[in-house]
């Protein structure tokens, strides 16, 4: 899946993001969750289909993710979800 797969808004936060200097350039977003790991394309359709999760944009911290709503109301871009690490409970994945 590309990285231009996914809404408006999606696009828009990732492109305001990306851009040096540019609205959400240092809001800590990191990108949209299905962009941030592969799947093997012989799983693509599955993965796609079971995860509905994959176009939620993974930030940094809950400020960041409340400064890219913002930025959507601003813009009129409509709708997103967010996968803000600063509330992901501390589990197996984080261990070395």
């Amino acid at each position: 899946r590309g990285g231009e797969s996914g809404s408006k808004a999606v696009q828009g936060i990732l492109r305001a993001a990306k851009t040096k200097g540019g609205e959400l350039a240092n809001v800590g977003v990191l990108g949209r969750l299905g962009d941030l790991a592969s799947i093997d394309s012989q799983y693509d359709v599955a993965v796609s289909t079971a995860c509905g999760m994959l176009d939620h944009i993974v930030v940094q911290t809950t400020a960041g993710a409340q400064r890219c709503l913002q930025f959507l109301r601003k813009h009129g871009l409509g709708r997103a979800n967010f996968i803000p690490l600063d509330k992901m409970k501390k589990g197996a994945h984080d261990r070395v």
